[in-house]
């Protein structure tokens, strides 16, 4: 019988091998340490809230057409909420005097009219953000086309506020 001649390598683990192994591993656990701080961050829960917002220089029959507790959607008739707390006041625009002073001009009665009112909603708040279901975020001084079964209208945000009771 004829007698082997292979010699057995005992291979040491080199520096390189060792690198490797510690890249594998921070992958990893970086892979999961993002995955579970995404989830605990980003983690977006519907949440009572109040929209306050003004619609400017509209006719004043605008008014007459819309409903408190009448539905708002979004352009994309996504519902948002329902009306709540509406007001009127006369329009008013600036202009310069002689003197170049800023006046305010009210429109006649019966013209041009402000409204102001609330819109109570369901919101995702995540990280200080409100978002719409459909993902239009919403904050103070945003512009919204909302719709109702009567009017179109377009509307600037002054406020969003969690409403009392309900936790973000």
């Amino acid at each position: 019988m004829a007698k082997d001649n292979t010699v057995k390598v005992r291979r040491k683990i080199g520096v390189i091998d060792v690198v490797i192994i510690v890249a594998v591993l921070a992958i990893i656990l970086t892979s999961v340490l993002r995955y579970t701080l995404d989830e605990g961050l980003f983690t977006q829960n519907d949440t009572a809230c109040s929209i306050s917002f003004r619609v400017s220089s509209v006719r004043y029959n605008t008014y007459d057409m819309l409903e408190e507790n009448e539905k708002v959607f979004l352009s994309d008739f996504e519902l948002l909420g329902t009306l709540s707390s509406l007001s009127i006041t006369p329009a008013v625009f600036y202009a310069e005097n002689e003197e170049g002073e800023l006046i305010s001009v009210h429109y006649p009665e019966n013209t041009l009219v402000d409204i102001s009112g609330e819109i109570l909603c369901e919101l995702s708040v995540s990280g200080g953000r409100y978002t719409a279901a459909d993902g239009t975020h919403v904050c103070a001084g945003a512009e919204l086309e909302l719709h109702t079964d009567t009017v179109d209208m377009t509307v600037v945000v002054t406020k969003v506020s969690v409403m009392k009771g309900a936790e973000p």
